[in-house]
């Protein structure tokens, strides 16, 4: 046990690094890193999710500027159907001009952090005269998520 230990020690005092200690670090600085990307990938994926879901009832408040998309959209029923029939996600889509077009089921909001516009999908349920019932849809990655709730039109 002395000896091993004396051997040790007497290793120590070399100068320089044999290549399989060298293999070796650049193995576990690579592993680190990798974790680290992963880490801020991560982290990106579930702020940009986030937000998505965060931005939800202002979306639909932004229906309120657009009573005849709203009438176009009751008796659809699939929100997330709508979404990505046009879209990708709810922050890719292949035109801009859904969140104007009275005859599709998108409505935008814009980020207030970059400007960037959040795509969602909706349907309406006609309640009573100008209350409608809106489920409206966000998707991301794989996931997807519906919000109900009541909006009212002037």
């Amino acid at each position: 046990m002395l000896a091993v230990l004396l051997s040790v020690f007497a290793n120590i005092k070399r100068k320089g690094f044999s290549l399989l200690e060298f293999l070796v670090a650049m193995a576990i600085i690579a592993i680190i890193g990798i974790a680290l990307f992963n880490g801020a990938i991560f982290l990106l994926n579930r702020e940009n999710k986030s937000k998505i879901y965060l931005y939800t009832l202002d979306a639909v408040k932004n229906l309120r500027g657009y009573p005849s998309k709203v009438n176009n959209c009751v008796g659809k029923t699939d929100p997330c159907a709508q979404l990505l029939s046009v879209c990708n996600n709810s922050l890719v889509c292949s035109t801009t001009s859904v969140c104007e077009n009275t005859n599709s089921c998108i409505v935008c909001h814009i980020d207030p952090s970059n400007g960037k516009k959040i795509f969602y999908g909706f349907v309406a349920d006609n309640l009573t005269a100008n209350t409608y019932k809106v489920t409206i849809c966000w998707a991301y990655g794989s996931e997807t998520g519906n919000f109900t709730t009541t909006l009212s039109l002037p």
